[in-house]
């Protein structure tokens, strides 16, 4: 499952997401001044190699190995309950 680490916060700077608004990251929480820099970051702490970046949304997510749920196997009933 992909987990979101990274948004890009301005031009091209990157922040660690932590639930704030867009408009409430500072430069105190800029972690990375390019792309480069955020990868390089996220390798050093997370120790992945493996990144998915949707330029569109401005998010950096890693996989955190674990598996997306299965869905329930859908039940039938015979009488209607």
């Amino acid at each position: 499952m992909w987990k979101p680490v990274l948004k890009r916060i301005a031009s091209d700077s990157w922040a660690e997401l932590t639930g704030k608004n867009i408009t409430e990251y500072s430069e105190s929480d800029i972690v990375g001044e390019t792309l480069t820099d955020a990868l390089s970051y996220i390798y050093t702490k997370y120790k992945m190699r493996i990144f998915k970046v949707d330029a569109n949304e401005g998010i950096i997510s890693v996989e955190d190995g674990k598996e997306l749920p299965k869905p329930k196997p859908k039940a039938y009933s015979l009488y209607d309950d």
